[in-house]
């Protein structure tokens, strides 16, 4: 999901950090790509039909191809290009993370039913739009992957946890030139540049670059407070405060330098901090608080139970008051409200009601008094952000080498039921890039060597021979 708003906000407030540029101006560049992104546009773009067609190519078996033909044709043509694709695959996702699996389980939900309305109007546009939504990358998909890139020759990563962190930590080290994911969180990970559309599936868009260090010069701000915007704009990990959105964001980063800083000067009323984003003695009071108004409504529901049934058990001590209000009803509550039962089954669906929110009320405080001393969760996530679990970029060999041609075939043909034919013409392609990959940069040819009289004044011209003589000296 990456981070909400930040592609616009950048493009109004530091557009400068951002290019388009050809595939042809990254030749001889190394690129981390983020296998599981890639992945995901393989399996929604590359489809046996066109536009209202939802159905992913699969094999005689029935199994799903997509993946598998969009990462074999697309990694094809960044080698012919001459980029050194490696591809960064996700681990264990942080605990973190748990909120917003569940917010996409949900999501999946919803889209499930969405498309069985659709399937059964025979919309074919929105049962395209909506199987788009359930497609997800699964084991199997990542494992078939690592084999064909493994038998392409092209190196293969699992990163111990978040493959866009880890994918960030060797652009930092200059083992690669920069990410390629449409997650823009690669630059809350500090990743040097940032490449979309890298691994867009026939597509001839250009990819659009962006360069971190213009990207803080623009926004004027440190890598801390960019890890607080963005964590306040909306992120993976944790939540955001309703009614701020980027702009905002950046103006409170700007104005007050840190989340707790604005927290501290937040109108609650306008701008109300979820609970978890409170420190733990702050969450425990507004706990508090929101215990007491439950008692207190439980209290009041408890009086209007004893009253109902005080009525039933007495008609004759109903208050004057009440009389007129029950005059005051329609003909059809009078009836309803004299039948003998009514009394006895008002009373029970009230204490039902009022039983069942007070198991609900005991429930949620067990489960605020455990999460009480956890820390903010925007502490938790900008945590995750500036220390992500990654592995050094010097455990990772990444060596390109000559494609496997007969465990291809094998793969592709005999186990996935590829063409043969397309097979054998993408392996010869394949090879023919191989040699482009070993083609250097211009640059990479020259090293930079700093001058040591960069900045310094210029001397004051002199002035020429016989200046002066033609100002005012005499003529020989």
């Amino acid at each position: 999901m990456g981070i909400h708003g930040l592609t616009k906000l950048l493009s109004d407030e530091a557009p400068n950090c951002m290019k388009e540029v050809d595939l042809d101006s990254l030749t001889g560049r190394k690129v981390a790509v983020d296998a599981s992104m890639a992945m995901y546009q393989f399996l929604i773009a590359v489809r046996s039909g066109g536009e209202g067609q939802s159905q992913m190519l699969t094999n005689e078996a029935g199994e799903v191809t997509s993946h598998i033909q969009g990462m074999f044709n697309r990694t094809i043509r960044m080698l012919s290009k001459g980029v050194k694709p490696c591809y960064i695959f996700d681990g264990k996702p942080p605990q973190l993370k748990g909120g917003e699996l569940a917010k996409r389980t949900a999501k999946r939900a919803k889209a499930e039913a969405e498309l069985k309305v659709a399937t059964e109007a025979d919309d074919k546009n929105d049962v395209d739009k909506f199987s788009k939504r359930l497609v997800r990358v699964t084991r199997d998909h990542n494992e078939d992957c690592k084999k064909l890139l493994s038998l392409m020759g092209v190196p293969v990563v699992t990163a111990p946890s978040e493959a866009e962190a880890q994918c960030a930590a060797l652009a930092r080290e200059g083992v690669v030139y920069g990410t390629a994911t449409e997650d823009m969180d690669a630059l809350t990970f500090q990743t040097p540049k940032l490449l979309r559309r890298m691994t867009f599936s026939g597509s001839n868009q250009p990819i659009l670059e962006v360069d971190y260090q213009k990207l803080l010069q623009g926004l004027e701000l440190s890598h801390e407070k960019f890890v607080d915007l963005c964590v306040l704009c909306g992120c993976d990990y944790t939540g955001s405060i309703k009614g701020i959105g980027p702009k905002k964001a950046l103006a409170l980063v700007r104005q007050h330098g840190t989340i707790e800083e604005i927290i501290k000067h937040l109108d609650a009323k306008k701008y109300p901090v979820p609970d978890d984003w409170l420190e733990p003695a702050e969450r425990a009071e507004r706990r508090k608080q929101a215990r007491q108004e439950a008692k207190a409504r439980k209290e009041a529901r408890a009086k209007e139970e004893a009253k109902v049934k005080a009525e039933t058990a007495n008609p004759e001590a109903v208050s004057e008051e009440d009389v007129q209000q029950k005059e005051g009803d329609s003909d059809s509550d009078k009836a309803k409200a004299d039948t003998p039962d009514h009394g006895v089954s008002v009373a029970k669906e009230a204490a039902d009601v009022s039983a069942k929110r007070e198991r609900e009320t005991e429930d949620a405080a067990e489960s605020e008094q455990e999460m009480d001393d956890t820390p903010p969760m925007y502490r938790q996530a900008r945590g995750l952000f500036l220390k992500p679990e990654v592995e050094p970029a010097g455990e990772y060999k990444l060596k390109w080498t000559d494609p496997d041609e007969p465990g291809l075939i094998k793969f592709l043909v005999e186990e996935k039921g590829f063409n043969a034919e397309r097979v054998a013409s993408g392996i010869v392609k394949l090879k023919g890039a191989r040699k482009n990959v070993s083609q250097k940069r211009m640059d990479s040819f020259f090293s930079v060597i700093p001058n040591p009289n960069a900045g310094a004044k210029k001397p004051a011209p002199k002035a020429k021979a016989g200046a002066k003589g033609k100002a005012g000296g005499k003529k020989r």
